[in-house]
């Protein structure tokens, strides 16, 4: 926000917030969440500015931020925040995610501002997010494979689009129309399937816009890889696995 105020650092539709007015927006937001009894901070997972937010308010009150699923029932909503909120979180530790429970009950995993900033720093020098990197969050946010993809583009100063996610596909593409000629972004195997089978033309249209895409959370065929291989020829496409 010193160094370059003015660029973008948000945009969700036609919405554009700049570096310092997100920073005064966080700041305002943090002044809110210092006066809260807990030290925790638990939310739903909205896939829109005000999300991104709270998420660095949190960490500017020095509270501990924890993401659920946003159709996540009442009773599981107030289930998890009786355990984060009755339980000692150690030093350090800035978020939990909680498990989606697919092999058992739903686990809250601590994470630290050390590992944090160390994901980001592996993501900045491998995959060479830069400030002119915009790119597309279409994941949910209280999914490390989306939420993790925060850090990165602002401390290299790009931009960060937030779209509702593949069932509103039009977003994803209309995203797209923002003027930037290095677009990057992370889709699970599952998205990016779906969108070589029913929008291949549309992303042959928009394939040189793309400077590099990441996929994780699941296996990706082989006829998929290949398939990215001829509609993207000139983009980076990395497969990951976490940090």
């Amino acid at each position: 926000a010193r160094c370059n105020g003015e660029r973008i650092a948000l945009v969700q539709g036609d919405v554009k917030i700049s570096y310092s007015h997100l920073h005064s927006l966080c700041k305002a937001r943090s002044e809110e969440f210092k006066s809260q009894f807990s030290n925790t901070i638990v939310i739903r997972a909205s896939q829109d500015i005000s999300f991104v937010i709270d998420y660095f308010a949190a960490h500017m009150a020095k509270k501990v931020f924890v993401p659920l699923e946003k159709d996540l029932p009442d009773s599981k909503f107030e289930e998890i925040t009786q355990i984060v909120s009755g339980n000692y979180i150690p030093d350090r530790v800035t978020d939990i995610l909680f498990t989606t429970g697919t092999t058992g009950k739903q686990k809250g995993v601590m994470i630290s501002d050390l590992a944090i900033v160390s994901n980001a720093e592996n993501l900045i020098e491998a995959q060479g997010f830069c400030q002119e990197t915009t790119f597309i969050i279409s994941g949910p946010l209280n999914h490390i494979g989306s939420l993790s993809k925060i850090w990165p583009i602002i401390i290299v100063g790009g931009t960060l689009i937030i779209t509702d996610g593949m069932k509103d596909v039009a977003s994803f593409f209309n995203a797209l129309s923002y003027e930037s000629n290095k677009f990057a972004t992370f889709l699970v195997p599952a998205s990016l399937r779906m969108l070589l089978r029913f929008e291949r033309w549309r992303l042959l249209d928009n394939a040189n816009k793309f400077d590099f895409i990441e996929t994780g959370a699941a296996p990706l065929s082989k006829e998929d890889m290949l398939e990215l291989c001829k509609v993207f020829p000139n983009t980076r496409l990395y497969n990951t696995y976490a940090s």
